[in-house]
């Protein structure tokens, strides 16, 4: 004992309480160990100029007998977190319940971040670190060390790139942007998915992307943000080159120009145009549609005015297609389309042209359009509305006129959602095609006519 000097009175009692807790947990789950302190002697007839040299010893003593102590508690805790039923499932089972999961790229500071589940505990940790199917998500904006780590986790699996936000127009330039372009073309004969939304001035890092070999590529989808750019200026964004490779599944291009003829934009499931990417020859597009018998998807959103004349083709018979959906295109364009194809299986249409700049363009190929689409016993027609057979029924149908505007919805759809929206001048010719051609389908839906009429005051 020490006294009168030590201001912790029952300092000793405490030491050797923690001693003998410590030999006797040790004993009991790790088998015995001894835990010696090297410079503590009796304090027995001890000179006075020793006492704080003493007094550093038994600190040091107390100090390592709190790590030792902490160390057996986690190692007590991680014995009695095994006992629970999470850290009994195979390494396998929780990788795919993390994929589930949908984590996102290690983000440093992201919510979703795997790096926070890594924290969770030493199981998870081993969990994660040892399932590369974790580690496919490649974002260029992760730190360089970050992304090295994303890749050489992911060993060999293909891995999805998100090339989007990563320039920036205002502030100091990324200094790692260049070493994470580099780091993701080394590795281009994995990308399986690739995302791309950048500025225009961004353009050359994802045309330099885009050119690096990619067999494995299935889903594309690509957006130019033109914010900064006059109307006039957007020409300049050059058609992309796409390296070779197996065919794509997916594509979705907004103010992207894009080879359509490419072999590998064929055979497609899903296909998404907007702005800029929407061909102005249609025989182009209808093309690209045509052998992409498998398409489920087809969105062709705010396509750009055109001169061009156009009529129906051929039809193209669509088996597959689920979800129709133009939007703010050209009529004639839009007409032209539609008279050319049949989506016997398509639960979701939604269609609406140029709501101020369609009128112009009510000439007589679009009368000639309306009358080849709504023509009593068309099969495709029925499908507009939901109606192809004895065993479908599209339920209550509500059509308004108001001024050049004729909308066709459905009430309430027992198949799906069908909604279209045309301006015409002759609004009242094609409301009485719309009746003709609903009154020959097999199953006749209810219909419920609103005529708005707006009325001047003088």
């Amino acid at each position: 004992m020490i006294e009168g000097i030590c201001k912790e009175n029952d300092f000793d009692i405490q030491y050797k309480y923690a001693i003998i807790l410590l030999e006797y947990v040790a004993e009991a789950e790790f088998g015995p160990f001894t835990i010696s302190f090297r410079g503590v002697e009796s304090t027995d007839s001890l000179p006075v100029p020793r006492l704080p040299t003493m007094w550093n010893a038994l600190n040091a003593a107390k100090a390592q007998m709190s790590q030792q102590v902490d160390k057996l508690i986690a190692r007590l805790a991680h014995r009695w977190n095994l006992a629970s039923s999470v850290h009994r499932l195979p390494v396998e089972v929780l990788a795919t319940i993390f994929k589930e999961f949908q984590p996102d790229p290690p983000y440093p500071d992201g919510i979703k971040s795997l790096l926070n589940l890594l924290l969770v505990c030493r199981t998870w940790y081993e969990a994660i670190t040892g399932s590369p199917e974790l580690w496919c998500s490649y974002d260029g904006r992760l730190p360089y060390n970050i992304a090295r780590l994303v890749i050489d986790r992911s060993k060999a699996l293909p891995i999805s790139v998100n090339w989007g936000d990563v320039h920036r127009r205002y502030g100091p330039e990324r200094r790692d942007l260049g070493k994470l372009l580099d780091l993701a073309i080394e590795n281009s004969m994995r990308i399986k998915s690739l995302d791309g939304c950048v500025p225009d001035y961004g353009y050359p890092d994802l045309r330099k992307l885009l050119k690096a070999p990619t067999p494995v590529l299935e889903t594309l989808r690509l957006q130019i943000n033109v914010f900064s750019m006059a109307p006039s200026d957007s020409q300049r964004l050059e058609p992309f080159e796409l390296s070779e490779g197996r065919q794509l599944k997916h594509l979705s291009l907004i103010y992207v120009v894009a080879p359509l003829n490419s072999p590998r934009i064929s055979n497609l499931k899903t296909l998404v145009l907007q702005k800029d990417s929407v061909p102005q020859s249609l025989e182009l597009l209808l093309g690209v549609v045509s052998s992409s018998q498998r398409l489920e998807v087809l969105q062709i959103l705010e396509s750009p005015n055109s001169t061009e004349e156009y009529r129906a083709n051929a039809l193209i018979v669509l088996p597959h297609l689920k979800k129709l959906v133009l939007l703010d295109v050209q009529s004639v364009y839009g007409a032209a389309f539609l008279a050319s194809i049949y989506t016997p299986s398509c639960s979701h249409v939604e269609v609406k042209d140029h709501a101020y700049r369609s009128l112009e363009q009510d000439s007589e190929a679009v009368r000639a359009l309306d009358a080849e689409i709504w023509r009593p016993g068309n099969d495709q027609a029925g499908a507009f509305v939901g109606g192809t057979s004895s065993n479908i029924n599209p339920g209550l149908l509500d059509i308004s006129i108001d001024g050049y505007r004729v909308k066709v919805e459905a009430f309430e759809p027992v198949q799906g959602r069908y909604k279209l929206e045309f301006s015409r001048q002759g609004t009242r010719e094609l409301a009485a095609r719309l009746g003709t051609t609903l009154s020959h389908l097999p199953s006749p839906p209810a219909v419920r006519l609103r005529l708005i009429i707006l009325v001047r005051k003088r």
